[in-house]
This record gives C-alpha cells, structure tokens and sequence, in this order.
C-alpha cells in the first residue's frame, strides 16, 4: 500500500516537472522516465533487487526502519527510551508534563496563574511571562483583556500606554478602533475628501477600477484590442483551450502523435516523451515502470 502511494507521488511530481519544462520550451531524451520497481534499484540502464537489514522494511527505492528501531549505518538499532518519555516513529518524546534535558525527561515546574501545555507552560488569561513566574496584567482605562494583551474598547484608539477617544472625521465611519472614509471618498490627513472616477470607470470603497474591456493608463481608462479566440479576465486577455498566443493573436494548437493538449500547450501521452516537437515511445527496462511524460 504504501510503496503503491510512494510510486504515484514519484509519478506526480515527475508529471508536474515535466509541464513545467515545456513552458520553458525543454526536451528530454527518450527513455529518461523510468524508474525501478518496489524492492528493485537503478543500475547503469537496468534495475537489480536489494534486501534491506533486520527490524526494516522496503518503501519504494529505499527502505526505513521499524517503528522502534533507528538506522545506524547500514543497520537498524533499537531506540532506548527514558523513564516519562514516549515512542514517536524513529525517536522519542517526552510525555506532557515533562521536558527534554539532554537524554532524560524532567517534570515541569509550573508556576502560580500559569498552564501546561505538552511540555511547556503558558500564563493564564490576565496574565503575562515574566522570567519564570506569571505577572497580572494592567488594563488601562476604556479597554479590556484579550487573552494576554488589552485592546482599547470601541470608540477608542491606543496611544501609547492608553486609550485616547477616537476622533472621526464628516465622510467616514467607525472601524472597531478606527476609522475609514466612506465610499467614493479618501483620506487625506485626518480628513476625508471625495473624488471621482474617470470616464469608463467605477468606484469601489476608496479607490476606482476600470470597467471590463478597458485598462488604466494614467489617470484614464483606455479600451484595449481583444483578439478572436480570447477571453478577459481582470482587464487581461489570455487564448482560449486549444490556441496559443502568436503576437497580439490567437492561434490554433496543433498537438502530433501521440500527443493531447492541455490548455494552451501539448503533452506526451503516458509512455511517451518529448524530442523536439515529437513523441517518441519510452523504453522501459524489465523490473521497471514508466513514469508519465515528458
């Protein structure tokens, strides 16, 4: 199951690599995307099998030690847990309660007001770390604890240790401790002003966009050539599945033997891999499976 799940990643990835290297307008040989069989190992153009040592198990092209056991070298030793400690795959970890202290687990000491968590402690809501003990937290006047900080209560903004009356300008609106300009209108120091939008554009908060079919230039919004076959998306035209762009066009995409497209390119089918703007079929060695394209 598991070299099953290792193989189709190594597939994926190899896939992937492979979509990228088109973009790049790349070719690899052929018989390049193989690889050997669980239990198997490249030699030279062939795959040979391979035996792992005691306590491990083959996982794909490698193998791993036991639950329990270690590598050491080229062998699997077992894992010498200590007192208040627990197996974690290929190591240990000290149960909650307790930290690590070289090779032996430690109970914690906790503080008054404080919290353990696994193996650390953290100070209590109202509360905040101060060396190794847990410290009250002041709130000023007009706010309110949040967990381990203070934030000033609504209509109020901090200034420094304290929270000041929140001053809201004509034009905008409160947010929580702040304020904003209201729609159509920005802000310019501590006041808002209004502005408008050029001529085939909208508002939208504090800012104006372009409307669809026209892009900014400046300070206006021109229309821009979308040629056939294409479709905009955020003021950008890009070619449809199937064409590629060739200047400022769209041009069919022809895709050879062998060969599907994707989008806006062409891939080599399963078994085949690209040299130059062919596909030629991937040779595969015997304890080996053929990964993808290319």
């Amino acid at each position: 199951m598991i070299s099953n799940i290792i193989h189709t990643a190594l597939t994926l990835l190899l896939t992937l690599t492979t979509l990228s290297s088109l973009a790049a307008d790349t070719s690899i040989s052929a018989g390049d995307h193989w690889i050997c069989d669980s239990g198997y190992k490249q030699e030279a153009d062939g795959c040979t099998e391979y035996s792992a040592p005691d306590n491990a198990s083959i996982i794909g092209l490698n193998w791993v030690c036991d639950y329990g056991y270690v590598q050491a070298g080229d062998r699997c030793e077992k894992i010498d847990t200590p007192e208040n400690a627990s197996l974690s795959g290929n190591s240990w970890v000290c149960n909650d309660g307790y930290r690590q202290v070289d090779n032996t687990c430690m109970a914690l000491v906790i503080p008054e007001h404080a919290t353990a968590h696994g193996h650390i402690w953290t100070c209590d809501p109202g509360y905040r770390h101060d060396g190794d003990h847990c410290e009250q937290y002041k709130t000023p006047d007009h706010a309110s604890l949040i967990g381990m900080t203070w934030i000033c209560d609504t209509g109020y903004t901090q200034a420094g240790d304290h929270c000041a009356k929140l001053e809201i300008p004509e034009h905008a609106h409160q947010t929580s401790s702040d304020w904003i300009c209201d729609d159509g209108y920005r802000q310019a120091g501590k006041r808002c002003e209004q502005f408008e939008s050029p001529e085939h554009a909208s508002i939208h908060g504090n800012i104006w966009i372009c409307d669809q079919g026209f892009r900014q230039n400046g300070e206006v919004c021109e229309e821009f050539h979308v040629p056939e076959h294409a479709s905009v998306t955020n003021n950008v035209w890009s070619c449809d599945w199937g064409y590629q762009r060739v200047g400022n066009n769209c041009e069919e995409l022809h895709a050879p033997a062998n060969a599907d497209i994707i989008g806006n390119a062409w891939i080599c089918d399963n078994g085949f891999t690209r040299v130059e703007y062919r596909c030629d079929r991937i040779n595969v060695p015997e304890n080996a499976t053929a990964l993808g394209s290319s």
